[in-house]
């Protein structure tokens, strides 16, 4: 299953990329073909004006035009062809985009057969050229009988199947992802460490797959309505039920549920404190929590995330008495699960779940995407991450204060207020001095918290100066 889901990350990932290029190249096609329906409407009403001018001509008729805008024009008199065809070709236009209505003078020829058959003609085309045209859209709204038109139908029917063929490829891999996840999600709680951990991989590479599936049904939705507006601009109405029949479902819409019912076993996990599962659990978390967007999260966070702060308010050197509900009864040789909670991890496993969770706060806190999930616990979160920041546990400095350079882009001066109240609350008992000169002290650079209702906060440089002081101490 693992190498399914390995399989379906791997072509997933080039889908995005095909996808939007496809859809580009449809938008472009979508812009060529608008370009030269255009030049197409402007040859189709040349002749048309000139058919009805020819008829005029013919029958010597004296054409007014009586427009609804009151405008009105007289085509008894035309002086040049340069002229006769100017004047037609706003006759034309005038008929296209408004009613119209033709008074026709018989005084000049009355009885004539050739006036009959001008007249008769002159209807006739007109009828023909115009009766198809939308009443509300004009020219936008003709239904164009053009062999050009049939040259390129044929064109738009394979790129119509090829996005359909992409659709079914999409799905197909979507499908064999959901069907992973949904198979390994049990064993997240699983307290067999290797299964545990494979259910993780199976995890980590299913939303990255899933993720990838909906950015590429987002492009392909795009190539949908390029398509769909050629098929409007063209009238190729029967390739819009070909379209229709391959209408998405529900099931483009698959990440957030399936992130949704993964996420109480990812409690479980790290309430097992199995320490290798709590670890990759943490990575785990902190990928899938940027795939799918830290909002999500937040909630969430703000209701089960008491199981991940005790991981940073757990001693590594102090054992905590197991309660009679955590105690278990005695297990069979065999069995690979601890006999107590408390008892699983030693001291420098501990001490690496803590790096761990902070590096998970740090991940999250820097990614603008992600930061999002740590603001309803961000004091909670901030105010630990500060306390074992400022601790003597040399062994997590590093990756405390990497967590709180992350947590001060979301509110420094959060952080600035709660490093000055560890500072004043400690400052009786002895500070070493900065380890060179050119740095000041801290109590010049950071202000009283009495201070701080009467003077403006500080600079960001000395927030900055700040967390490395603490880092050189």
């Amino acid at each position: 299953m693992l190498e399914i889901a390995k399989a379906s990350k791997k072509e997933a990932c080039s889908m995005p990329i095909q996808t939007e290029s496809y859809s580009i190249h449809v938008k472009s096609k979508c812009l060529m073909w608008k370009r030269k329906r255009g030049l197409i409407l402007e040859k189709v009403q040349y002749h048309v004006t000139r058919r009805i001018w020819i008829c005029l001509q013919r029958s010597q008729f004296y054409l007014s035009s009586s427009i609804v805008r009151d405008d009105s024009v007289n085509c008894q008199n035309f002086e040049g062809e340069k002229e006769a065809s100017l004047e037609m070709r706003w006759i034309g236009d005038s008929l296209i985009s408004m009613n119209f209505s033709i008074v026709i003078n018989r005084k000049a020829c009355s009885g004539s057969r050739l006036v009959e058959d001008a007249f008769s003609s002159l209807v006739y085309w007109s009828h023909q050229c115009f009766s198809h045209f939308d009443k509300h859209h004009g020219w936008e709204g003709a239904d164009i009988y053009l062999n050009d038109a049939d040259m390129h139908l044929d064109e738009w029917e394979s790129i119509l199947f090829k996005l359909n063929d992409s659709k079914r490829y999409r799905r197909t891999v979507g499908s064999i992802a959901s069907s992973c996840l949904t198979a390994a999600t049990p064993l997240v709680a699983s307290v067999n460490q290797a299964a545990c951990l494979v259910a993780l991989d199976i995890v980590e590479d299913g939303i990255a797959t899933l993720a990838k599936v909906e950015e590429a049904y987002r492009h392909e939705k795009e190539t949908k309505e390029a398509i769909e507006r050629v098929i409007k601009m063209c009238s190729f109405y029967h390739l819009q039920d070909t379209l229709d029949a391959a209408e998405e479902g529900t099931d483009e819409n698959r990440l957030l549920p399936a992130m949704n019912k993964i996420w109480p076993f990812l409690v479980v996990c790290i309430r097992n404190k199995n320490p290798v599962a709590v670890r990759r659990c943490l990575d785990v978390m902190s990928k899938v929590i940027h795939i799918c967007g830290g909002d999500f999260f937040s909630r969430r966070f703000h209701t089960d995330g008491t199981h991940f702060w005790k991981l940073l308010t757990t001693s590594p050197f102090q054992k905590h008495p197991v309660s009679k509900e955590e105690r278990i009864p005695l297990q069979l040789p065999y069995r690979s699960a601890p006999t107590s909670p408390e008892d699983s991890m030693a001291e420098v496993s501990t001490l690496k779940v803590q790096a761990a969770m902070l590096n998970m706060i740090a991940d999250l806190s820097q990614n603008k995407r992600s930061a999002s999930a740590l603001e309803a616990v961000l004091k909670k979160v901030s105010g630990l991450v500060v306390g074992i920041a400022c601790s003597s546990v040399s062994g997590l400095r590093d990756a405390a204060l990497n967590a709180l350079t992350g947590l001060s882009s979301i509110d420094p001066d959060l952080i600035w207020l709660l490093l000055a109240d560890v500072y004043y609350t400690f400052r009786k008992k002895h500070i070493p001095s900065p380890p060179t000169s050119d740095l000041p002290e801290i109590s010049q650079i950071l202000p009283h918290p009495r201070l701080l209702k009467t003077t403006s906060m500080c600079s960001m440089e000395d927030r900055a100066m700040v967390l490395m002081l603490i880092s050189l101490l």
